[in-house]
């Protein structure tokens, strides 16, 4: 079938982002999130520390939506349920600041942690 260029092309990210999807949503570690265990986990964060910490840290209030993950697990179930290297942030935080922070390798860092009382396990 002929298409012009940018059909051609369109089809080809299409397809390019379907596969890379398939791949990112295939693991295992994805489907933790859907337990039990995990929903359990993140209501317990949210609850201690129902503020978002980096925002707590540049002088702003604003309530915490996402349990985010201090140092990044890649597949480790054990980091994954580790409920010490969770942290509250808002969506914003999580999908700017904290992106930006992992893409320069900075994640492995516990700086961005206060100290906290122990958390129940869950």
């Amino acid at each position: 079938m002929n298409r012009p260029g940018s059909l051609r092309l369109a089809a080809t990210d299409r397809n390019r982002r379907k596969r890379y999807d398939k791949h990112r949503r295939g693991t295992e570690a994805r489907s933790w999130y859907k337990t039990a265990r995990w929903r359990r986990m993140r209501a317990a964060q949210l609850n201690c520390e129902p503020l978002c910490t980096f925002c707590l840290k540049g002088g702003r209030t604003t309530a915490a939506n996402v349990c985010d993950h201090v140092q990044p697990h890649r597949g480790d179930e054990n980091l994954f349920f580790d409920a010490s290297n969770l942290q509250s942030l808002c969506k914003a935080c999580h999908d700017g600041a904290k992106q930006r922070i992992e893409r320069a390798g900075a994640a492995r860092s516990r700086e961005f942690v206060p100290n906290r009382p122990e958390k129940p396990q869950g």
